[in-house]
């Protein structure tokens, strides 16, 4: 079965690495400016109950599904219809079917992926049908060396995530056969090794088109990569703002935020700029192609969220931010 499976994740990959040559083919690897064009995105208000208080959230088959630590039920659910509340699970703890340190997987396939089932670092894949969602079907146990990987993205069982430890990695590794296939290495200031403003810090996303964006939180920038055939991250593109960015970062007080979040959909890449405001009142909502071209970049009339979801079948951004505790925020888009 073994070696099906890696016939298999080979036969996937050669069609990611076909599409991304074609895309490089097209478009030489390039340093861009950022987009122009604008639009206003409206957001309505719906209540939660219960508060969960979530530290990340996802899409998975009919369902939001919100993930927090500080509550004792760790995933809830709610119908993507109307928001409406559809239950809890998952229990805090160290015993059978509990969570430690929990964390959500963006999973482009339905299912829903849940980092710390049992153990830190163990992944499980829940279906998700729409009557009785929440049902498990297999649970990954990824060596040690990815204990904590965080803003991770899993990809026909290829798991692509982020770790700060004493550099900064930006990992892809195959849930199904226990291995790491590459690691890409950056830099982190060894006088504040594990601090949050790293010049190098940022988040990953990744499209089902087998693109990865990798939004840096203290440099206006994105890089994009498509995974070639052996599995490493070969860098497309770079979308950056050269005359709005931080230059030093010797001194963590003054250093200004940039990416706070990014997520990846079928062929696109949605990422929330700061662009160095101290506050989130001035955020942005980047809108890029699988290959790093810019489509469109939305500004908030009012309220912008800090944790999103998008379903683009729907046009619909499911939003929240802490300082709105019980709301969900929700933004159609054009």
């Amino acid at each position: 079965m073994k070696y099906f499976s890696t016939i298999y994740k080979a036969i996937q990959l050669s069609c990611w690495s076909l599409t991304a040559l074609l895309f490089v083919a097209c478009t030489p690897i390039t340093t861009r400016p950022k987009g122009t064009f604008t639009q206003e995105l409206h957001a309505r208000q719906i209540p939660i109950s219960p508060v969960i208080d979530p530290d990340n959230m996802t899409l998975a088959g009919d369902y939001l599904v919100t993930c927090s630590s500080r509550c004792d039920t760790i995933l809830s659910f709610f119908h993507r219809e109307d928001l409406s509340f559809k239950g809890s699970k998952g229990i805090k703890g160290g015993g059978p079917e509990d969570y430690t340190m929990p964390w959500l997987y963006n999973g482009l396939d339905g299912n829903l992926y849940v980092r710390g089932f049992n153990q830190p670092n163990a992944v499980a894949q829940f279906a998700m049908p729409k009557d009785h969602p929440y049902q498990l079907q297999r649970i990954y146990k990824p060596d040690a060396e990815l204990f904590c990987l965080n803003f991770g993205t899993v990809l026909d069982s290829l798991l692509i995530g982020y770790r700060q430890a004493n550099n900064i990695t930006l990992s892809v590794y195959d849930l199904a056969n226990h291995q790491l296939l590459s690691n890409k290495t950056f830099e982190v200031n060894e006088e504040n090794s594990m601090g949050s403003m790293q010049e190098n810090k940022g988040i990953p996303a990744v499209t089902r088109k087998g693109t990865v964006a990798y939004a840096y939180k203290c440099q206006n920038r994105i890089d994009f990569f498509h995974i070639d055939e052996q599995y490493q991250l070969q860098e497309i593109s770079t979308v950056e703002d050269a005359q709005n960015t931080n230059t030093q970062f010797n001194d963590p007080t003054g250093i200004k935020t940039y990416y706070v979040n990014i997520v990846g959909t079928e062929n696109k890449f949605y990422a929330l700029c700061r662009n160095g405001h101290p506050d989130g009142n001035n955020d942005v909502l980047e809108v890029y192609t699988a290959q790093g071209e810019p489509i469109v970049t939305y500004q908030f009339d009012d309220v912008a969220p800090l944790l999103y979801c998008i379903d683009e079948k729907k046009r619909l951004l499911y939003g929240y931010r802490y300082d709105m505790p019980d709301t969900f925020l929700i933004y159609s888009l054009p």
